[in-house]
């Protein structure tokens, strides 16, 4: 049990559906910070207590957050996210994620700060 993410209490964080009248069930679940919830996006509640499943193991993991590793973070978005916008959108969105591997090279998503990116735009205006 002291492996993965901890709530404000130091337990495994535990993710719970709450029901409401005429909309979605939400998950709850508690941090540090207070208590967050989000929308299971579904009435049903197998749906949603698999998705409550789901997003335990992914908090526990800590495969979301600051110590996300950036590569599956990129792709992640690029499966995900990309495929919905435009081409022109994905050539940017790739340029730049590339720019990012080579000036800073993060390993996690917490590596990336106003400090690098302020870094990262100085190195691309020397190149001018």
């Amino acid at each position: 049990m002291d492996e993965g993410a901890r709530n404000n209490h130091g337990r495994r964080t535990r993710v719970i559906v709450a029901q409401y009248k005429k909309r979605p069930f939400g998950l709850r679940w508690s941090t540090a910070g207070g208590t967050r919830e989000i929308s299971s996006g579904t009435r049903n509640r197998r749906e949603a207590e698999r998705a409550a499943a789901e997003l335990e193991r992914s908090l526990n993991e800590e495969e979301t957050g600051p110590k996300l590793p950036w590569p599956k973070l990129r792709k992640r978005y690029e499966e995900e996210c990309l495929v919905f916008l435009s081409e022109d959108y994905r050539k940017g969105f790739i340029c730049a994620a590339n720019a990012v591997e080579r000036i800073i090279a993060p390993k996690v998503i917490s590596d990336l700060d106003r400090v690098d990116s302020c870094r990262m735009g100085e190195v691309e205006i020397r190149k001018l």
